[in-house]
């Protein structure tokens, strides 16, 4: 399918008067279309669904968690073992209380989601 294709869209002439830049055009939107034949493109939305337990609270944690990841990750390069354990625990107090409001927030919406049935007949 690939080669007929190709054949297919190279078939025409190449104008005898045409540039250098315009026959790479003209190349490049002939792989192009192949391609886009035999395999589709990504889509452009790859972002994920947001979560029914997220706030702000946790997207802050969150980003701090990572950048004390970052800092030990980075750190360890410096081999200096008293900023390597210091750093290590500052990544194990950030993550301990990203996972403790995690919790805190599910529960909180689980409750909630009780509240609403109990209420509504």
């Amino acid at each position: 399918m690939f080669l007929a294709v190709l054949e297919i869209k190279c078939w025409p002439l190449i104008p005898a008067n045409s540039t250098a830049s315009e026959d790479a055009k003209r190349l490049d939107q002939i792989l192009r279309d192949v391609c886009d034949l035999g395999a589709s493109r990504l889509s452009k939305n790859l972002a994920r669904r947001p979560v029914y337990w997220w706030n702000d609270t946790i997207h802050q944690l969150r980003k701090e968690c990572i950048k004390c990841k970052r800092r030990y990750t980075r750190g360890r390069r410096r081999n200096d073992p008293e900023v390597d354990r210091t750093n290590k625990e500052l990544v194990k107090t950030a993550k301990t209380k990203l996972k403790l409001e995690i919790k805190k927030a599910k529960e909180q919406a689980w409750q909630s989601l009780i509240e609403i049935i109990e209420h509504d007949p």
